[in-house]
């Protein structure tokens, strides 16, 4: 392929191009656009060679999703292969090409059915993903993997472990971006990531979380039930309130750079 002309581009990247476009406007999505996309993408997906099981999670298992925000979470449990990148190819082209009609952000995971039945874990996940999963996971397609998850004492402390370690990453990782950020407080994308920053802390603060729904609002309860300062507690249920808002919040730029301001503030606070 010829490089520097700007002329030729592979099939892949014209559909990036489409995709990015598509995101600088601003599209009205509802909550069947989301259920339409997603079954699109289980019966496009569901017949390529090597996938034996599909699960549906997150804000759209839950029903709590929320247009604009959310993305669609989704989980493909492959058969063993000695090279599996053609599935993975397979599986990301059928997103960018359903993306080009109505871009919403999908959340992939790809597992291993053999690994997740020795380990219990979805890929390289959190062993707490696990149960959160398992609890209030839909599986669309193929073989029930999550019913055979089984709470055991034993996992409290790895998952705790893993929460704390990654609650310090992803602070870490939050300075860092803040830090080699030009710094817009009226910008949209700066506040989804205070928000995003905030939820994840406010859900890993609660693991191992094995009571449904497993809301980012029962988080919050669970936090001011287990004793932390009540001004933690409030940050994460602006953040909380703002991702259930986003779309009319999202229009105000006032209120854009308040929360902004607030929230980075409170996070470079946080300390785990």
């Amino acid at each position: 392929m010829p490089l520097g002309n700007g002329e030729a581009h592979s099939e892949d990247e014209n559909l990036k191009t489409t995709i990015d476009n598509q995101r600088t406007r601003k599209f009205s999505t509802t909550a069947e656009d989301y259920v339409n996309f997603a079954d699109r993408l289980v019966e496009e997906t569901s017949c390529i060679s090597g996938v034996s099981s599909i699960v549906i999670c997150g804000s759209f298992a839950k029903d709590t999703l929320v247009p604009g925000w959310s993305d669609i979470d989704i989980i493909y449990f492959v058969e063993d292969q000695k090279s599996p990148i053609n599935t993975y190819r397979k599986i990301g082209k059928v997103v960018r090409t359903l993306q080009m009609d109505r871009p919403i952000l999908v959340g992939l995971d790809i597992a291993s059915s053999r690994e997740f039945q020795k380990t219990w874990k979805i890929g390289m996940r959190a062993l707490g993903m696990t149960f959160e999963v398992a609890g209030s996971g839909k599986t669309v397609f193929g073989d029930c993997l999550m019913e055979q998850v089984v709470w055991n004492e034993k996992y409290r402390l790895q998952i705790k472990t893993e929460a704390t370690n990654l609650m310090r990453a992803h602070l870490h990782e939050w300075r860092r971006w803040y830090i080699n950020t030009s710094i817009d407080y009226e910008s949209n994308d700066h506040l989804r990531k205070n928000v995003v920053t905030c939820l994840k802390i406010c859900k890993l603060s609660t693991d191992p979380n094995l009571q449904a729904p497993f809301s980012y609002e029962q988080c919050v309860n669970v936090m001011r039930g287990n004793g932390n300062p009540e001004a933690e507690t409030n940050i994460l249920s602006l953040a909380v309130e703002t991702r259930r808002n986003w779309q009319d919040i999202s229009e105000k730029p006032k209120e854009v750079a308040m929360r902004n301001r607030v929230l980075s503030e409170a996070i470079a606070k946080i300390r785990r």
